[in-house]
């Protein structure tokens, strides 16, 4: 009696240790053969047990065997180095694949792109339809002018009421803990640091007695911004701008007057032109208010580094470059043969 138990004992063991072995063998086999069916975007939060992120990713279709993949995070004591975050993992990922990202913390980044020249009303409408910030909190937000005060230590008159020109154009990347509230922070700081060269040729200027102060420039980079999509251009047109400011001669540029304007619908009028307000530089001598627009580095550079010229005028060509006159007559012939196409092409 006691060896027929004996016997059944070893058959049960050897019957366990085979299943056992089957088992692993096949959950093996299915761990290293499947593959994500098609993107799968997870969040896995802080805090959670190996168990638990195993689960959550077999539920979400990332792998096909929760036990066995928490089995082999443990064999491997890969548990505490299994990071938070969300993640990416794309179709045709190994479960290998998969383990390894998480172990990397490769997180998921999205990201926004800021074009250069946007006003900061149209830079607020980018991140609101990112879901970062509602468009009015965004505004509200961009009022944080002591973000910038180091640029009015010596002219706190000029501070402005918000950022409009300090917001820089860039392509932005951020994962799921990056909070909403620090968007336009950001955009102040990414300002700084791609322009801190210029600001220090800038103080060095200001020392030999350049007669604009750091927030100038910025309005004046906002301009030549808006006048040009050509990079080669902004040097000259900065030479015009300037030419024009020596002699007290007024900007008279568009761009200026459609931003004090509430809702432009697009159709710039003679009226428009005659109205007075602060952004009005037909209007008014000098610079307008403040900045129109958030101007990239080379428009700041331009306004830094000027191209040396005697022209005070241009008009657009149609084909995205300007062509510049020294003088009105000059300049009017420009107009009839660019914008109306009558007469022969100026010299």
């Amino acid at each position: 009696m006691l060896k027929k138990i004996r016997l059944i004992l070893i058959v049960f063991v050897l019957g366990f240790i085979l299943f056992g072995g089957f088992y692993f063998y096949k959950t093996k086999q299915s761990f290293d053969s499947y593959k994500v069916p098609q993107n799968r975007l997870v969040l896995i939060q802080k805090g959670k047990s190996v168990s638990q992120i195993s689960k959550q990713l077999y539920e979400q279709g990332v792998i096909q065997n929760a036990l066995y993949f928490e089995w082999f995070v443990r064999f491997k004591k890969l548990g505490p180095k299994l990071k938070a975050g969300e993640y990416l993992f794309e179709k045709g990922s190994t479960t290998e694949q998969v383990l390894k990202k998480i172990v990397a913390g490769k997180v998921y980044l999205r990201k926004f792109t800021i074009p250069e020249g946007k006003t900061l009303k149209e830079i607020c409408q980018i991140i609101q339809n990112k879901e970062l910030l509602t468009y009015d909190f965004c505004v509200e937000q961009a009022e944080q002018v002591q973000l910038i005060s180091k640029y009015f230590k010596n002219n706190p008159a000029e501070t402005p009421k918000n950022l409009e020109g300090y917001l820089y154009p860039e392509t932005y990347l951020y994962n799921s803990e990056f909070k909403p509230e620090d968007v336009i922070p950001l955009l102040v700081k990414q300002f700084k640091e791609s322009t801190h060269d210029l600001y220090s040729l800038w103080e060095s200027k200001v020392n030999q007695g350049y007669p604009f102060t750091w927030h100038e420039v910025v309005i004046l980079a906002s301009v030549i911004e808006k006048e040009t999509a050509d990079p080669s251009e902004r040097p000259l047109i900065a030479s015009v701008f300037l030419n024009r400011l020596k002699i007290n001669m007024p900007l008279q540029t568009d761009p200026t007057v459609i931003y004090g304007i509430s809702n432009f619908d697009g159709n710039l009028t003679k009226a428009h032109l005659k109205t007075d307000h602060p952004y009005n530089t037909y209007t008014r001598p000098g610079l307008p208010q403040g900045p129109i627009c958030n101007p990239g580095k080379e428009a700041i550079q331009a306004v830094l580094n000027p191209e040396k010229s005697d022209f005070l005028y241009f008009v657009a060509k149609k084909n995205g470059t300007h062509f510049f006159s020294k003088n009105l007559d000059q300049h009017n012939k420009a107009v009839m043969y660019y914008q109306l196409g009558r007469g022969s092409a100026p010299e």
